[in-house]
């Protein structure tokens, strides 16, 4: 089975349920997420991260799902018709690594 890039994201954003994103924002305290971060130097990191990322976007930090913090926000639509909405920039401080996810939707990324 051949799997393309379009295909592949939306199968990751939409999941099994195929009705809408599993990675929903929600109303978690992003620093109470952050202090739940047992090891103390990605814990730190992670609040650097934060204060950079709010700095460079404009925008406040946004909960996504359990593990994620998120700034700014775009629509996207896949040829199916699937539509919904994404974070811009983001971070997830992981058990091995700490993730930085830097999304630039279609309109961002053909003007580059």
């Amino acid at each position: 089975m051949v799997i393309t890039v379009k295909q592949y994201s939306e199968f990751f954003l939409l999941g099994a349920n195929h009705g809408r994103t599993k990675t929903q924002p929600n109303d978690q305290s992003v620093e109470d997420f952050l202090n739940t971060v047992a090891d103390q130097t990605k814990r730190q990191d992670s609040f650097t991260i934060l204060e950079l990322m709010k700095e460079e976007t404009g925008s406040e930090p946004i909960m996504w799902g359990d593990s994620i913090v998120g700034f700014g926000t775009y629509r996207y639509k896949y040829a199916s018709g699937r539509e919904g909405e994404w974070f811009l920039t983001g971070f997830s401080p992981r058990v091995q690594n700490l993730t930085l996810y830097l999304i630039a939707p279609p309109h961002i990324r053909n003007s580059i």
